[in-house]
């Protein structure tokens, strides 16, 4: 299989380089410094992956990109931008961007996602020609109500699924995060990867970083303890990090380095780890709030909710809805068990 990418920037170096990156691990690479040409070439090449500079003269990058995914919405497209511009990429990625990286590129960030969205393009074309079948759903039982509202949250769970983005889920407790979260993770191209759940209120703000992150150190007898953190552990799946509002001030600034840069320190070690995870975000108060209240960063905040779902309490739900709702859980509960009586709720 040709492993097409197509390289957009202005910039000659940076497309040079580029170039060389993609010819190196054995891509094909098709270069240019037109948007015009771009479009021709994204029609004829059908790359796998796309990478879009943001800052593009006569058309944005942002134009660019929703001509493109107008054209065949399956490739991925990555953007790129500079540390000043992370707003716009955020916004690219509302637009169906799957990722951005910012200059000057990490060429190992670079490989991992590249190899992301090779794997997420496949899967995507692959369930085009399978569409006279139900794409992405569980086994049955899993399988969700009918009714329309559901039905959304579905089709925004399939779309969540196919973006390699942060996610934060707000709801109040019991609304299904959690399930959601394993959902989106079963879908997505990571789904062959760890999916890890971390409650961000269990441990102090010490125990917590040695946790996500690890740390170096020793026994008492002098052997070496495994440093790996959960970052580490999930490397290439999902990171789930439940009640997000109450992670301590203190690793704030950590994780928000972390998402700026995809590389961290353990506690206590010099070297800096580099690991490919998705974070989910979920939080079961209004962050907003929080954020108004100092309690929450801002700028983690906007990193976290690249894609915000709020998933609605039972309170605002019809009662069709509930009535359905139940019924579906009845049924995944007498899943397997034969002996169980058929019950329905009206």
């Amino acid at each position: 299989m040709s492993k097409s990418v197509l390289l957009v920037d202005d910039d000659d170096a940076s497309l040079r380089l580029l170039e060389r990156f993609f010819t190196r691990l054995g891509w094909e690479p098709h270069a240019t410094k037109s948007p015009q040409e771009s479009i021709v070439l994204y029609e004829t090449v059908r790359p796998y992956l796309v990478i879009l500079d943001l800052q593009m003269p006569k058309l944005s990058g942002i134009d660019l990109l929703q001509i493109l995914r107008d054209r065949d919405p399956d490739s991925s497209i990555v953007m790129l931008t500079g540390h000043a511009d992370v707003e716009s990429a955020v916004t690219a990625m509302r637009m169906g961007a799957q990722n951005y990286l910012t200059k000057p590129i990490s060429l190992d960030h670079l490989e991992a996602v590249a190899a992301a969205a090779m794997e997420s393009t496949t899967i995507r074309r692959r369930n085009r020609v399978l569409s006279s079948q139900q794409i992405g759903q569980l086994p049955t039982g899993e399988e969700i109500p009918s009714s329309t509202a559901f039905r959304d949250l579905d089709e925004r769970i399939d779309r969540l699924s196919e973006v390699d983005a942060t996610i934060l889920l707000q709801g109040e407790t019991g609304t299904g995060k959690g399930w959601l979260a394993k959902r989106i993770h079963a879908r997505s191209a990571r789904s062959t990867a760890p999916l890890i759940e971390v409650d961000c209120a269990q441990l102090s703000g010490q125990n917590l970083e040695q946790r996500l992150f690890g740390a170096e150190r020793m026994t008492n007898r002098g052997r070496r303890v495994d440093p790996r953190g959960m970052f580490e552990i999930a490397n290439g799946g999902t990171i789930l990090l439940d009640r997000i509002e109450l992670l301590h001030q203190d690793l704030q600034p950590k994780l928000l380095g972390f998402l700026a840069t995809r590389k961290f320190r353990r506690a206590g070690g010099e070297t800096e780890v580099e690991v490919d995870v998705r974070i989910v975000a979920a939080a079961a108060v209004d962050m907003e709030e929080e954020i108004r209240q100092g309690r929450f960063r801002e700028d983690l905040y906007y990193r976290l909710a690249v894609f915000p779902l709020r998933i609605p309490p039972l309170r605002e739900r019809s009662r069709a809805e509930i009535s359905e709702l139940a019924n579906y859980l009845l049924h995944v509960l007498r899943e397997g068990r034969s002996d169980s009586p058929a019950v329905r709720i009206s």
